[in-house]
């Protein structure tokens, strides 16, 4: 009784700390997007919903603490796993729009946005509408979230881990093949392909869920206070995502050399040679 009690409250206040520190970063991460042009247009558009995702979930975190908004938890908790899904398939956007570039030496990318868009929401929608059927969705000690039995479990795993790992591996799959095909014909570093091409994020993403997956997994055979501090420790992992997409960010060099040139708004000719900054660029 005593674990449950603990565990409940420790939950919900390392998940709005964790969810404090995404909001945060993401929105520091929209308003790059949305303010400045450090980015080509494209790549800005996919952070930019990469961002916009992460600042919804972390509002619904945020949210979930106070007991006002607990009514609308049914909602909140839909609309939090598809943010997650979504981001998932923005960064398989990223691998297989730079695929297209680079080898099939597509020039019309520009094109594959609404495709994306549509595919990043739609479908995902739909599909994460089903636990409504067992009645899954609501307040789960403390937060929004899916139940934490058995049913809720199995739909967790079958519609939003599973999924996900299938397309992180894929983009993996993807980036090692480019990786390979560039080098034969350029010089290319792994650490061009991790940070300046993307892969970072589909990483960061894998690490930011695993956690949650090895929980939600052995949820179904084990139960105890043991089971409870994995808990807290992989939903606080996972609700920091927007901290790890900061990092990402800034990992690369030429962004962060142009973000620190447009703060202390000097050398407007280097700015300009810095700007425009793509995953697409070959």
């Amino acid at each position: 009784m005593g674990c449950g009690r603990l565990d409940e409250n420790q939950e919900a206040i390392e998940i709005f700390v964790a969810a404090c520190l995404s909001l945060f970063s993401s929105l520091i991460i929209f308003l790059i997007c949305v303010c400045s042009k450090i980015l080509e247009d494209f790549s800005r558009k996919i952070l930019f919903y990469i961002s916009l995702n992460s600042i919804i979930r972390s509002m619904i975190m945020i949210l979930s603490v106070n007991s006002d908004f607990r009514n609308l938890c049914f909602i909140f908790a839909y609309v939090n796993m598809v943010c997650l899904v979504s981001n998932v398939i923005w960064a398989l956007s990223i691998s297989i729009t730079l695929y297209m570039v680079l080898v099939r030496k597509e020039e019309n990318f520009q094109k594959y946005h609404l495709r994306w868009l549509i595919c990043a929401y739609l479908p995902v929608a739909l599909l994460l509408l089903l636990p409504y059927i067992t009645n899954s969705y609501g307040v789960t000690r403390g937060i929004c979230a899916l139940d934490y039995n058995m049913i809720s479990t199995i739909w967790d795993l079958i519609l939003v881990y599973l999924p996900s790992w299938f397309m992180i591996f894929s983009v993996l799959i993807i980036y090692i093949k480019l990786y390979y095909y560039v080098k034969k014909s350029v010089d290319i570093k792994f650490k061009s392909i991790l940070i300046e091409r993307g892969m970072i994020y589909s990483i960061l993403i894998a690490l930011a869920i695993l956690p949650v997956t090895i929980w939600r997994t052995l949820s179904i055979f084990y139960s105890s206070c043991g089971m409870s501090y994995f808990r807290i420790i992989a939903l606080s992992i996972i609700h920091m995502q927007g901290v790890y997409y900061l990092i990402a960010v800034t990992m690369n060099n030429k962004i962060r050399k142009a973000i620190i040139l447009k703060i202390y708004k000097r050398n407007h000719e280097h700015m300009i040679s810095l700007s425009g900054e793509s995953f697409f660029l070959a």
